[in-house]
């Protein structure tokens, strides 16, 4: 096999637009004042960067964990979402192929998480439509370019509002605290094992002191290409054994042909009774027992490919001694926008529509769960598919996450009173660009198809079945044993015409069909294929939502003294803020229409070789039974299709470009685009006060300190869109305040001078996701039935209330031993319902007569017009059902209630070389329960048990460190929902990942380090009904090896 590297060309004209963010003039973030020092670091290496994180959680009043500034750069990290999975409490997200790192925390989305930088918001680059928040893709950041990362898991009331879960605060740096004349440089490179490519990387950091500890710079920039694979084998669909039926006379008998065979009923099936029967009695399966065979087998390779580059810029100066004007510059951007989703497919249909798509199955049962009826249900995992539809695609992909922000405060202090105001402007874009192409060889069971020129019938041929026949054996995840075999997939000829003579007379070829606006597909014809139905697709999307943020805030501390020593006021603090959001959101469906079908040739549509021809083996050659380029992975040529595509596209009425995909956006005949309700802005506006008081005091010899207050805030939004009355698209506003007070208090307990407890109550909230909060209705209709969906612009937000209890013991100097019991009440959570607008039916723009609650045919109680449906045509119809669905804010509760345990130890009291030795382990349980009407609904991608281990190593020169992230068994997805990965509720089985970080010091000021990620070479599994043999999906991203060479001076 011939392999090659590619190797794209690093973006370095980027270096100079972050570095150029110097001279942006803007309004700025804010942050809180802190006391300046000098930074010394006397040891450098892990067991100083536990250390230091250490001592913020000791010294913290509230519940908090933190990663220092010199771990966040050594840990054996991809990106800062890697990084933060090292906290207890949070779980990184790793079923997606992108390396977004979104991330949970104590149980809950990354939609609770509240993200701030050096404790001010800033626009987030999240492409996220949760209706809770918006998760933030830490995959967007490199993780090296912050002074570290604190979590705050119980909030006080100076703290902004909107994290359940906890705050994520990225620290900037502080540029006078740095001493001056500090520089390194790191170069180095990432071995991406699946690619078989080297990923250039860089690092520059520095500090210097214009006027020494007056005027001050630092700053961080940090750059690496993103070339990586993640491989899949899909086997997204278990469909139910549905078998043969035939027709019985008044009497029961079966009635026979003039052959004697039994005549089937119309219903269609995919297996014979008989030998549904014989199975079930082969394996001693109960009669009335449920059987699924598996019936989609998927391959994918998903190649992202691009750059990312951050950086951070801090000025600082200071006039007096008391005043300090400061300004942070952030600046993100990753951009995957060479990607490729190679990806095929053969299936046949969940729900038998025909009678020649059949199914043997061949392998044992697997045993799921029981069904809602109580009846045993069995998954079949090798089986053979007679008749199966085949469908080759790549997909072009391209995604740009990019946030900028610049930050200005000013910090006053005197003897009594610290003043605080910060300013800041900040923007995001996040781009997503699909354009899928495929062709689609789909079954057909029955029925002809008719070609004809205006109302003149030219020729008829009756459907063909596929002729594709495919073998499927998940080997229960065993990849040895795993392999997939199909045959008749490559008896089409893509270039067949069909000839004619039309009514004048002139001969005319018939092959691809043109394509209109409103369509995905042209259509090989059939009279070509003798009667097989094949398909060429072009579906896609572009979805760009940007942000715009600005906020103000002052703040002010006043120093007091009131009370007694056992108990006494030490401060007040207040303040205010105000925050505006922006948010144009745009979304464009792409579509097939006016594409130049010339292109469709047997030469154009497929390549020489796939991704794993070219680059190292799928799945590393660890799946030796997939179908390759000759069995049946025939990938699409897009890049160059595409091309010829767009040549001479067909100019049609109403077309207008997605942008910048080049194709045409999709429509319906009464819309112009069919995401057109997904287009619209919102504007969100909060004011905030708080007042908040520090306190400390001794009890019974004990001493304690703490801080109580509360947060008043207001929310408005305007959110615009557009909505069609009467068939014209006119703008329309709608409008949503609301205000919540969020009491808060922490206190801490020194038992002794080596125990801390801690405790502390806070209310807080969640708004709903501007993202999801879409103002426009939808209508959709037809003779029997009306569907309407009201806007979602009106809900409000999640509240909670939150307790924590936890106590720590720093039994050494730089080791401790935590355990902490937390608990989480959230209120309000969204419901859809559904409505019957009787005497509200004018709201509707006519497209909805009279109502009444009324039995259907089924003789259950509906919504029915009153009248008959009478078409255009005058044609009277029955009653149409009508559906109004609309979401609120519910009764329904989540209650989360969840512990952690942190051990963190050196062991540097024992002699040379066991000294050298320390270790962290960090464990968390969580159980989470959401009752909706009174029943528990699981809550999805949550593991409720999760540790990470880190063992470590070092001395003067040598440090190494391995750590190991391991989760529980955990819900992917409860199902109902159809898409690319099917509709079945899966899990994902309990597995950790090995990584390792190493350095070494060649001399004084050079150091070279070693990364090594999945050392243990972790393949991910999902599985349905509860069985982890019932395989769903396998996921495989490889080893990846990094080494850097950092200088500092």
């Amino acid at each position: 096999m011939n392999k090659k590297s590619t190797t794209s060309t690093f973006k370095l004209n980027q270096i100079a637009i972050a570095v150029g963010l110097l001279s942006i003039p803007n309004a700025v973030l804010a942050q809180q004042a802190q006391d300046e020092e000098t930074e010394v670091i006397a040891v450098t290496g892990v067991r100083s960067s536990l250390e230091a994180a250490l001592l913020t959680k000791r010294e913290a009043i509230s519940v908090v964990d933190a990663i220092s500034a010199s771990d966040i750069d050594a840990l054996p990290a991809l990106d800062l979402g890697e990084a933060l999975q090292a906290i207890p409490g949070i779980q990184l997200q790793t079923d997606d192929g992108q390396r977004n790192s979104e991330i949970t925390l104590r149980g809950l989305s990354g939609g609770f998480v509240k993200t701030t930088a050096e404790g001010m918001s800033f626009a987030n680059p999240s492409r996220s439509e949760a209706e809770e928040g918006g998760s933030n893709p830490f995959g967007s950041f490199e993780a090296s370019v912050f002074d570290g990362v604190t979590v705050v898991k119980s909030p006080t009331a100076d703290m902004q509002e909107g994290g359940i879960a906890g705050t994520i605060d990225k620290k900037l740096q502080r540029a006078l605290g740095k001493k001056s004349g500090k520089y390194s440089v790191s170069l180095g490179g990432r071995y991406e094992e699946l690619t078989d490519d080297w990923n250039k990387e860089f690092k520059i950091q520095g500090s210097h002191h214009f006027i020494q500890d007056k005027f001050a710079i630092a700053f961080k920039v940090a750059g690496s290409e993103q070339n990586f694979r993640k491989d899949t084998a899909n086997y997204t669909q278990y469909s139910t054994l549905v078998e043969s039926q035939y027709q019985k006379d008044t009497n029961g008998e079966f009635i026979l042909d003039a052959n004697g065979k039994r005549k089937e009923t119309s219903a269609n099936y995919n297996i014979i009774d008989s030998d549904l029967a014989a199975y079930k009695t082969k394996h001693g399966l109960d009669p009335n027992a449920v059987v699924k065979a598996v019936t989609r087998a998927g391959q994918v390779s998903e190649v992202s490919s691009g750059d990312r580059i951050s950086a951070t810029v801090n000025l600082e100066f200071k006039p007096t001694d008391n005043l300090k004007l400061g300004t942070n510059l952030l600046y993100t951007k990753r951009t995957l926008d060479e990607s490729n989703f190679e990806d095929v497919q053969f299936s046949v249909p969940n729900n038998p529509n025909a009678k020649n798509a059949l199914i043997e199955p061949i392998g044992a049962p697997i045993q799921l769960a029981n069904n809602e009826a109580g009846n045993p249900v069995y998954a079949v995992s090798h089986v053979k598919l007679t008749n199966a539809n085949w469908a080759p695609a790549n997909r072009l992909m391209s995604y740009t996450e990019e946030a900028k922000g610049i930050f200005l405060y000013a910090d006053y202090a005197t003897d009594d009173w610290v003043f605080n105001t910060a300013a800041s402007y900040s923007k995001s874009l996040n781009e997503f660009q699909n354009q899928g192409l495929d062709i689609r060889h789909t079954n057909k069971g029955s029925g002809k198809y008719t070609l004809k020129e205006g109302s003149t019938t030219i020729d008829s041929i009756n459907w063909a079945p596929s002729g594709i026949d495919v073998e499927i054996n998940t080997g229960n995840g065993d990849l040895s044993k795993a392999y997939t075999k199909a045959s008749g997939f490559d008896s089409v000829d893509y270039d067949a015409t069909y000839t004619y003579m039309n009514s004048e007379g002139k001969e005319v070829t018939a092959g691809w069909s043109e394509v209109p606006l409103t369509s995905f597909s042209s259509t090989l014809n059939p009279l070509a294929t003798g009667g097989k139905q094949v398909q060429f697709f072009v579906n896609g999307r572009v979805d760009r939502p940007e942000r715009t943020e600005k906020s103000f805030q002052f703040d002010a501390k006043r120093f007091i003294d009131l009370g007694f020593d056992s108990a006494k006021f030490t401060s007040v603090k207040f303040g205010v803020r105000h925050s505006n959001e922006e948010l144009n959101n745009t979304d464009l469906r792409v579509g097939a229409g006016g594409i130049n079908v010339n292109a469709l040739t047997s030469e154009n549509l497929f390549k020489e070789q796939l991704f794993s021809d070219v680059q190292n083996p799928y799945f590393n050659g660890e799946f030796s039974g997939y179908y390759n380029g000759e069995g049946g992975w025939k990938s699409i040529d897009s890049n160059n299709l595409k091309a010829l595509l767009q040549t001479n596209m067909r100019e049609l009425e109403g077309a207008v470009e997605a942008d910048p995909t080049g194709f045409y956006i999709k429509g319906s005949s009464t819309t112009p685009n069919d995401f057109l309700t997904r287009n619209f802005a919102a504007d969100q506006q909060i004011n905030a006060a708080y007042i908040m008081a520090e306190f400390e005091g001794s009890l019974a010899n004990i001493d304690y300190r703490g801080n109580t207050g509360i947060r008043h805030v207001q929310t408005k939004n305007d959110i615009t869109g557009v909505s069609n009355i009467n068939g014209e698209w006119i703008t329309n506003v709608t409008e949503n305040d609301y205000s919540h007070s969020l009491p808060s208090a922490n206190i801490s307990f020194d038992i002794t001078d080596d125990v801390i407890v801690r405790a502390a109550y806070a209310e807080a909230l969640v708004r709903p996701n501007l993202r999801s909060q879409l103002p426009t209705g939808t209508i959709s209709s037809n003779a029997s039935k009306v569907k309407v969906t009201l806007p979602k612009s009106g809900l409000e937000p999640y509240t909670s209330s939150n307790y924590d209890l936890s106590i720590e013991w720093y039994n050494r100097e730089g080791s401790a031993i935590s355990f902490g019991v937390f608990s989480k009440e959230i209120a309000g959570l969204f419901r859809d319902q559904v409505a019957c607008p009787v005497g509200f039916e004018n709201i509707f723009g006519g497209e909805i007569g009279a109502v009444e609650l009324s039995k259907n045919t089924a003789g259950e109680l509906t919504c029915m017009e009153l009248s008959p449906y009478v078409d255009e045509n005058g044609v009277e119809g029955v009653r149409r059902e009508v559906e109004v669905k609309y979401t609120i804010n519910s009764e329904d509760t989540t209650d989360v209630l969840g512990y952690e345990l942190s051990i963190q130890q050196k062991l540097d009291f024992l002699p040379y070389p066991w000294s050298g030795f320390g270790g962290v382990f960090n464990y968390t349980y969580v159980d989470t329960e959401t009752l909706v009407d009174g029943k528990k609904q699981p809550m999805e991608k949550v593991s409720p048990r999760s540790y990470n281990l880190i063992g470590y190593w070092e001395n003067e020169k040598l440090s190494m460190r391995l750590a190991y992230n391991w989760q529980d068994t955990k819900l992917i997805s409860s199902g109902g929902s159809v898409g690319f990965l099917g509709s079945e509720s899966r899990e994902q089985s309990a597995g950790g990942r090995l990584d390792f970080s190493g350095s070494y010091k060649l001399m004084k000021n050079l150091k070279v380090n070693l990364l090594a990620y999945n050392l243990n070479d972790r393949q991910e599994y999902e599985f349905t009904g509860g069985n982890e043999d019932a395989l769903y999906r396998m996921r495989y991203s490889g080893r990846t090896y990094q080494v850097n060479v950092n200088y500092a001076f």
